[in-house]
C-alpha cells in the first residue's frame, strides 16, 4: 500500500473582498479554462451557468461577482458557479439538511489541494478549498 504524506494549510479569507482569497486562487486559475465543458467556454454556456447559479443560489450572487471580479480569467465567474465544469471536477459526495451542508471530496490524495479555509461570505464557515473553489460557496 502506498503511503501519502500531505501537509494541510489553514487560511482565513474573510468575506473574500480584500484579496486574500484571490491571492490563493490565482495560480489555479491560470489554466482553468480547460476545466470547463465545451459549452461552458461559450458565451451562451457562461450565461446558462450564471442563470443556474442565480436561480439556485441567489444569495451568493454578490459573493460570486466579488470573487470573480478579482481574478484575471474571463471564465472566472463561470468556473466559480461550478455549473459548467467537466465531470472530472464533480468529484464530491454531499448531503444537506436544516441549513447544514456536509460535503466529502472524493479526490485521490495527490489531487487534494490541502487548504482549510475559514470564510464568512454569508456566515462563518470552515471548509476545504478544492481546487480554488470548494468552500467558497458556503
Amino acid at each position: 500500500m502506498t503511503q501519502y504524506v500531505k501537509t494541510f494549510h489553514a487560511v482565513e479569507i474573510g468575506d473574500g473582498g480584500d484579496g486574500r482569497w484571490a491571492e490563493r486562487v490565482r495560480p489555479a486559475m491560470a489554466g482553468a479554462a480547460v476545466w470547463l465543458t465545451e459549452e461552458g467556454r461559450t458565451p451562451e454556456g457562461a450565461a446558462r451557468a450564471r442563470r443556474l447559479f442565480e436561480e439556485h443560489m441567489p444569495e451568493l450572487v454578490p459573493a460570486l461577482d466579488r470573487l470573480a471580479g478579482q481574478l484575471p480569467s474571463p471564465w472566472a465567474g463561470t468556473l466559480l458557479t461550478m455549473a459548467a465544469v467537466r465531470p472530472f471536477f464533480s468529484g464530491c459526495t454531499q448531503i444537506g439538511r436544516e441549513g447544514t451542508l456536509l460535503r466529502n471530496y472524493d479526490y485521490a490524495p495527490e489531487h487534494c489541494e490541502g487548504t482549510i479555509v475559514s470564510s464568512h461570505f454569508l456566515r462563518p464557515v470552515i471548509g476545504m478549498q478544492e481546487p480554488g473553489g470548494g468552500c467558497w460557496t458556503a
